[in-house]
Formats: structure tokens, C-alpha cells, sequence
């Protein structure tokens, strides 16, 4: 049996970051929690650890089973279903160095604990009931979190924001199977026309939510994993220079030599909100160099990948704009922001040609100048719009293609029961389709939800949560 799974186990992990640290906790979950805990903990009003009143603080010295004392802790018991894991739950806050964590984690197995693996708290919390499996993951994204808009998405999941619309979808799915369930129950009955309308008409509207909750994966995406950007153009546009300010800080090397730039430089960075990864690249032309050929073909590859693309041109030399977007939009979908860099060396004349180049193209045009620093806010404010466009902070969007698999599967299954109703077939062929479309809803939510994928989602759990 897989270890995770074995709840008559009581286990035992650090709940906290890598010391050192002000403070640490060390936490058990389990049946034998508080029996763990009497033999290891002592506190200082001298009560049994079994009459200590539940989430409250107590002081105590915490020893190992020989007498030794380890630490002097605050400990608190955490009775069952009142805690994260709905067990009994078990926590010291110790003095967080790395000795005396080790110390109490080790007094703790040594009382009969397991060290917990990734992710088995949380996954006992599902397992007892306590969340969903989208809920659960929505607290590794909260956990992970680099982002003001990536923790709002996490806690909009976390509280339920993405399970209740499931859930409302498949109460309605479910109103419609009970109605099948009975036609086929008596199948001498005909279903009534309105009846048959009215569940076309639910079909239709759960079809609707989940094509839309389904659109909304790169929102999510974005929002939780962030962008990736990528600064490409001609060699000496000033792409590094463009990158270091828009870092904050000298991170590319920059010369007035052509080509100095051979790989890939990556740093991110908060842009409104969300982590974007810049990308600096090598300047795309034709070379004879074979290690600058590398780092072009490498730039090419960043472009397929990218969320948006800075196209950058030099604002102070004759330029064929459309001749530079040739280079980046072929074959491409990327978006494109172009970037007039050097404005503080070019003429009004010179801006002028270029931005005339520009008529009749989508593509935004901004003016910046990494000397002077003018039009950095306008730049960060594009990179913004482009990227977010119409996403709404507030939204409730999927975070992971898990998610929008199980949505389409089930607007599939939907579909497929929308023609079957449509064709006049039998009821039971409808609820096949019904409850292919019940299960993948299901699977989003943890229902029925297969052990390989349970252990795939909590394995990526950090140690203790």
C-alpha cells in the first residue's frame, strides 16, 4: 500500500521554511498525536498533555525519550475534526534553528511518528473531507505565490471560488440524470416535450460555463506562473540596455559593438502585479559566427515560446520597421509591442519616418530612451495591457490543464448527450453521456479521482504541508 494512503500512521514534519529562523513549528497529525506528545513534551503547569485544553498555547520544555532536553517550546493540541487535517493534530513552536528542529523531529519519531512525505497533510485534509482537490491545490499555489494577483487567484480557489461553480454545474447535470434515471425506470412513459426542452435548455447553459471557465486557462496561467517577455530586434538596438532597465539593475553586458549578447539572459520581475520573465536575446541577422549563429537560433526559439515580444529598433539610424517585424512575427502568434529605443539621439524627423512605417499595423508603438529613462512608465504600462488585455483580477480562472481537461472531456460527454436527446434516442443512451460529463466534473473536484494522479499532485507539495 502506498504510504500516503496509510492514515493509522501518525506523522511528523516541519512546518515551516529552512532555518535558521526566529522561530520554527514542527507538526504531527494522527490517532497517536497526543500519546506522542505526552512522552515528549513537558508542560510547565505540570497537566497531562491529555487534559490541555484544545488551540491553546502552552508552555513546556520538550525532551527526547531518555530525559534530554531539547528545547523549551510552546506546544498546542489541536483536537479532531478542528484542525487542518480533520485528525488530531499536534504542534510545537520551537526556536528555529536547524539543530533544534532536527532534534524535535527526531524526539518525535523516536515516540512513534513517521516522517511525513510532501504534501501528506494536505492530503489527509482531503482525504477527511476538509477541501476539495481543486482547493488543494490552490494552497501550493498559495504557498508558491510571487505575486500580489497570484494570491489573490490562490485564496479565490482556496475558498471555494472555482469548486462552487463546479459543483452548481453538476447539482444541475444531477437534477437531469434523476429525471433519466426515472424514465428508464419506466419505459413504457414517454418523456414530455417540455421536459426534453428543458433539459436541452441545461445542457446548453452547463456547455456555456464550461466553455467559458475553460477560456479562461491563460488567464489563470498567467496570473499564477506569470509571462514570459522577450526582448528581441537587430544587434546594437539596445536590447541589453533595455533589459538591465527594465530589471533595475546592470544584469546584461552592454557594449557599442554589434553581436556582444550570444545567449539568453533571464531575470524576473513584478509588472501590475504579475511575475514576468524577461528574456534578453541575441540580435537576429545572417552570421558567419557559428557561437553567434547558436545564440540567434537560440533567440528564435524564446520568440515560439513568449507571451509577448519587445520588438526593439533603433530609433537613431534608418530602419525598415517591417523588415524587423518579418523577423519575429513569421509563422508566429506572439504579441508584439515595438519599442523606438535611442530617442534621445534621434530626431523628431527620424521618429517620425519610423512611426510612419508604423500606419496601417496593430502592433503598439512605444518611445522610450534607456539613458534618460523616458517612456519607461508608458513601456511597463503596455507590457501590462498587453498582457492582461480584458483578464479581470477578480475572476475566478483554472490554473492548471488538469482543470480545463476535465472541462472539455465533460463538454464532450455533454455534447454527445445534447445530439443524442436531440435524435430521440432512448434515455439510457443520454445518461451514458450524462454521467461521462458527471465524472470528469468529479475528477476536477477530487471525486473518484484515480491514486496515480492524487499522488502526482501531492508529491509536488513541499515537506510539511
Amino acid at each position: 500500500m502506498n504510504k500516503l494512503l496509510n492514515l493509522d500512521d501518525t506523522i511528523v514534519a516541519p512546518a515551516t521554511g529552512s532555518p535558521p529562523a526566529a522561530i520554527a513549528i514542527v507538526r504531527l497529525s494522527g490517532k497517536k498525536s497526543f500519546e506522542i506528545l505526552e512522552k515528549i513534551f513537558r508542560p510547565r503547569s505540570n497537566r497531562p498533555v491529555a487534559e490541555l485544553p484544545s488551540h491553546r498555547m502552552v508552555l513546556g520544555m520538550v525532551h527526547r525519550l531518555s530525559g534530554e532536553p531539547i528545547d523549551e517550546v510552546l506546544g498546542v493540541l489541536m483536537r479532531a475534526p478542528r484542525s487542518f487535517t480533520g485528525e488530531d493534530v499536534a504542534e510545537l513552536h520551537t526556536h528555529g534553528s536547524a539543530a533544534v528542529v532536527r532534534a524535535v523531529v527526531e524526539a518525535c519519531v523516536e515516540a512513534g511518528a513517521r516522517v511525513a512525505e510532501p504534501g501528506e497533510f494536505t492530503r489527509r485534509a482531503f482525504l477527511n473531507g476538509r477541501m476539495d482537490l481543486v482547493q488543494a491545490e490552490a494552497l501550493a499555489d498559495l504557498i508558491h505565490a510571487q505575486t500580489q494577483q497570484a494570491r489573490r487567484l490562490a485564496l479565490r480557489q482556496l475558498q471555494g471560488g472555482l469548486s462552487s461553480k463546479v459543483m452548481k454545474l453538476r447539482e444541475w447535470l444531477l437534477d437531469v440524470a434523476a429525471e433519466l434515471e426515472a424514465w428508464i425506470d419506466f419505459p413504457e412513459e414517454e418523456i414530455p416535450i417540455p421536459t426534453i426542452a428543458r433539459h436541452l435548455e441545461i445542457f446548453a447553459d452547463v456547455t456555456r460555463e464550461l466553455q467559458r471557465l475553460t477560456q479562461g486557462l491563460r488567464a489563470g496561467l498567467l496570473l499564477s506562473e506569470g509571462a514570459r517577455v522577450v526582448i528581441a530586434g537587430r544587434p546594437n538596438a539596445g536590447k541589453s540596455s533595455l533589459f538591465n532597465m527594465l530589471v533595475g539593475r546592470e544584469r546584461a553586458i552592454v557594449t557599442p559593438h554589434p553581436g556582444t549578447t550570444r545567449d539568453t539572459i533571464e531575470s524576473t520581475v513584478e509588472l501590475g502585479g504579475i511575475a514576468v520573465t524577461l528574456v534578453d536575446t541575441a540580435g537576429l541577422r545572417h552570421t558567419a559566427d557559428e557561437i553567434e549563429g547558436i545564440g540567434i537560433e537560440r533567440a528564435r526559439q524564446e520568440i515560439r515560446l513568449a507571451d509577448l515580444v519587445l520588438l526593439v529598433v533603433d530609433a537613431s539610424h534608418p530602419t525598415n520597421i517591417r523588415g524587423d517585424l518579418e523577423l519575429v512575427e513569421h509563422d508566429y502568434e506572439t504579441k508584439i509591442v515595438v519599442v523606438l529605443n535611442k530617442t534621445d539621439l534621434a530626431s523628431e524627423e527620424q521618429i517620425g519616418e519610423l512611426t510612419a512605417q508604423l500606419q496601417g499595423l496593430t502592433y503598439p508603438c512605444v518611445q522610450v530612451s534607456c539613458n534618460t529613462r523616458e517612456g519607461l512608465e508608458a513601456l511597463v504600462h503596455t507590457i501590462q495591457l498587453q498582457l492582461m488585455g480584458s483578464i479581470s483580477p477578480e475572476e475566478v480562472y483554472l490554473t492548471r490543464e488538469r482543470h480545463a481537461e476535465c472541462l472539455r472531456a465533460a463538454e464532450a460527454a455533454l455534447q454527445r448527450a445534447t445530439h443524442a436527446l436531440k435524435q430521440s434516442l432512448s434515455p439510457e443512451f443520454v445518461m451514458v453521456d450524462v454521467n461521462e460529463a458527471l465524472a470528469q466534473l468529479g475528477e476536477l473536484l477530487g471525486v473518484g479521482t484515480s491514486e496515480e494522479i492524487l499522488d502526482r499532485i501531492f508529491s509536488r507539495f513541499c515537506l510539511g504541508k
